[in-house]
């Protein structure tokens, strides 16, 4: 039999009642081989829906998950009799359909439930963890084929009612398939046999998936998917994983640290240049002074100019090495301010910055690009279903006309490339600063 056959979990759920069982075959199993198990119970079999929870916000906002927001069990990569766990990787596969695209991801939530029907899940307050993500852009089918593009620690904070949402540096989605999820390092760390993963049996997509080795010894971390033991091993529900992104782009935010007194806010936010996808301007590091060991940062974000630092406005937390974040963007602009957190308090915020997208009034498409509109800037490019031109294009009357001609980088022309397509594509122009506006064609 095949690893990937003994992952296969659908003749374990026709017993219906998961009880401490094991999703693999228990002939396979002993107590030193680590597999995917469960806590919990199911009164139903799950069934294979058909259609994803992705919804797409009046304000450019896009909601992705798969389940019903409530969990049906819990399950943990351990050993037979449940004493040893180790380090594993969970995570959803989502493929946006193309009239959301682009959108930057930048926001996840999970739920890690601290109890279930048979008790602790032994997962407490401010272990470690890692939000993983992966982009497929050619949406192969076999999640291992997916490459690493983020890998950001956080600390968990368990509960079984409230989701804990973690920010991470932008991921812009122009095609394809992403996966994303978490591992959890102090399993590594510990040995300790806990059930991370909540799961949801309602309208199972078939998209979560469990990846890890099966010594005990042998911690899985993600860093290549096709290298674990287990391969893609399904799972019999949906993961408790929502992820938010915005469809204005995706711009790199800089400030710097300083050297300051006690509770000494960082300064000089900004918008990076070079743009994402290029070698990023760094802020300048500067050991803080005075009392309090700063700690990292914290950055807030609002669709509204006057951003105050409130738990309303946050979006995510970066060590204190690292002065730089990538965040999406709303259609109508979005806005930010950045503050120091010392282990003895929070510092003022630093100077507000902005960033907003061209608005686009009207559009044609023929054998070449024209369209109306406001703040085009200088150096911006367009892009036919993601694939750019060749040649730049030309903006100008003071940033409100933009035509674009030429053959796309695939070297094929834009009225060849449209009658492949039934003569229908998405157009996208994207400002130097990261910001893009897009509209389909025809409208």
């Amino acid at each position: 039999m095949s690893r990937r056959s003994l992952f296969k979990i659908w003749s374990v759920l026709a017993a219906v009642v998961l009880a401490t069982t094991v999703l693999l075959p228990p002939s396979h199993a002993d107590n030193s081989r680590m597999a995917v198990r469960s806590r919990g119970t199911a009164t139903t079999v799950p069934e294979l829906g058909e259609a994803a929870r992705i919804v797409g916000g009046d304000d450019g906002s896009v909601t992705f998950q798969h389940h019903d927001g409530s969990f049906d069990y819990s399950v943990g990569v351990v050993n037979d009799n449940g004493t040893v766990g180790t380090q594993a990787v969970f995570l959803t596969r989502f493929t946006p359909d193309a009239d959301l695209l682009p959108v930057t991801i930048d926001k996840v939530s999970f739920l890690f439930p601290t109890s279930d029907q048979f008790g602790d899940t032994l997962l407490r307050p401010n272990q470690s963890f890692e939000v993983l993500v992966y982009l497929d852009v050619n949406d192969t089918g076999n999640p291992a084929d997916a490459e690493l593009v983020v890998r950001q620690p956080f600390n968990c904070q368990p509960s079984n009612t409230v989701f804990q949402t973690v920010g991470f540096d932008g991921v812009e989605i122009t095609s394809g398939a992403f996966l994303i999820g978490f591992t959890d390092v102090y399993t590594r760390n510990t040995g300790l046999p806990i059930y991370s993963a909540a799961l949801d049996l309602t309208q199972n997509q078939g998209q979560s998936f469990a990846f890890h080795n099966f010594d005990a010894a042998n911690h899985f971390d993600g860093s290549d998917l096709a290298s674990s033991d287990s391969g893609p091993a399904e799972l019999p529900g949906n993961l408790m994983t929502t992820v938010s992104g915005l469809s204005g782009g995706n711009v790199r935010l800089c400030w710097d640290s300083s050297g300051g007194g006690d509770l000494a806010p960082p300064s000089n936010l900004r918008i990076c240049t070079p743009p994402p996808g290029a070698a990023a301007e760094r802020g300048v590091i500067a050991a803080p002074a005075g009392g309090g060991t700063l700690r990292g940062y914290k950055v807030y974000r609002s669709a509204t100019p006057g951003v105050t630092a409130t738990p309303a406005n946050f979006f995510a937390s970066v060590p204190a090495t690292q002065t730089t974040v990538n965040s999406g963007i709303a259609p109508g602009g979005s806005f930010f301010v950045i503050t120091a957190d010392y282990d003895n308090g929070e510092s003022a915020p630093t100077n507000e910055v902005g960033a907003k997208p061209a608005t686009l009034l009207t559009l044609k498409v023929t054998s070449k690009i024209k369209a109306t509109g406001l703040d085009f800037a200088t150096g911006l490019q367009v892009y036919v279903d993601g694939i750019p031109f060749l040649s730049p294009a030309k903006v100008k009357a003071g940033g409100t006309k933009v035509q674009q001609k030429g053959n796309l980088i695939t070297g094929q022309s834009l009225s060849a490339y449209l009658g492949q397509n039934g003569g229908r594509a998405r157009i996208t122009f994207r400002n130097p600063d990261g910001t893009t506006v897009t509209r389909s064609h025809p409208q």
